[in-house]
């Protein structure tokens, strides 16, 4: 209360001290009250308006957290292979290049090129992680760890000890996940070279590393959110 009312006090004699134009009081003095006025305000300001208290998040936005996560792990790792194959590449088929061919190039060009590539193009992929590496690190599974601490207190007591090792296997095959998938798409000849689509890609044990991990992480978290929806229901 006293910070507050000397606050108002000084705003207050900066305000009656910067309207006074006398002759005396040259242009620069006047700046430099203006200039106080402001820095009383701020702190008047601060003073009165605290920051506000975010919003506590649930039990259950946790446990939904932790569930959504699970989903998308598991998902990802079901799909693997559509997840991780980009096939927006293209190559004019040779056959069509030669002179003889030229013809028949201008007339695919000219009246399938826009709705069928196929006639005139070989599709070639290429192997891409950003997809997995959107889900292994994105936000949601970044908080996931955190989450799964403070869930501890919901699982029964009698299967703590196993909670706290099915976190340390979370965070362990996240991380591995996270680190295949870095090393495939840096490393691996099928995600800097394409190839033909429908071909042999010459396979990635990089690759085949980070889906492993991938469905170990989901499996975790599905027993995790096992204990955590016994815990609950013996809890209500």
């Amino acid at each position: 209360p006293k910070v507050m009312a000397a606050a108002r006090t000084f705003v207050a004699w900066c305000l009656l001290l910067s309207t006074v134009h006398t002759a005396a009081v040259s242009s620069r003095r006047r700046t430099v009250v203006r200039g106080a006025c402001c820095a009383g305000s701020a702190l008047l300001a601060g003073v009165l308006s605290p920051a506000p208290v975010p919003a506590a998040v649930s039990t259950a936005d946790r446990v939904d957290t932790v569930r959504t996560v699970a989903r998308a792990f598991d998902k990802l790792a079901t799909n693997w292979d559509e997840a991780t194959t980009d096939c927006r590449f293209g190559e004019v088929k040779r056959e069509l290049l030669e002179t003889s061919q030229k013809e028949r190039l201008l007339e695919e060009a000219s009246t399938n090129a826009l709705f069928d590539k196929n006639a005139t193009m070989n599709v070639l992929c290429r192997r891409s992680t950003g997809l997995v590496r959107g889900v292994v690190n994105g936000p949601a599974a970044q908080r996931v760890e955190g989450d799964l601490r403070l869930l501890v207190t919901v699982v029964p007591e009698d299967s703590s000890d196993d909670f706290v090792e099915l976190i340390e296997s979370w965070s362990q095959a996240r991380s591995a996940a996270s680190a295949a998938a870095f090393a495939s798409q840096t490393g691996d000849i099928s995600a800097i070279n394409t190839y033909a689509k429908g071909t042999d890609d010459g396979g990635s044990q990089n690759l085949s590393e980070a889906r492993r991990n991938v469905q170990v992480a989901a499996d975790v978290l599905q027993k995790a959110l096992s204990l955590c929806d016994a815990g609950m229901t013996t809890g209500s």
